[in-house]
């Protein structure tokens, strides 16, 4: 489990909360012989809205960074 908390940056216990709600909730299961595994694939969940709010900003302001980066090009190769 020590790797598995190195590569993913975080602590051995969080991990292991993390690992023990999903099996839990039915997502993976355990095996000494064959260590963890995905049971079932939870269905894809709707980000809250607040959330989708700030995706759909961010994607804004992608767009318009890429605008003006243009824009910089243009004026540059003038």
């Amino acid at each position: 489990m020590g790797s598995r908390s190195a590569r993913y940056g975080v602590a051995i216990e969080t991990l292991r909360r993390a690992l023990d709600e999903l099996a839990r909730e039915g997502v993976i299961g355990a095996q000494s012989t064959r260590g963890t595994y995905v049971i079932q694939v939870p269905d894809r969940i709707e980000p809250p809205a607040e959330l989708q709010q700030v995706i759909s900003e961010v994607q804004r302001l992608a767009e318009r960074l890429k605008s003006l980066e243009a824009r910089v090009r243009d004026l540059e190769s003038q």
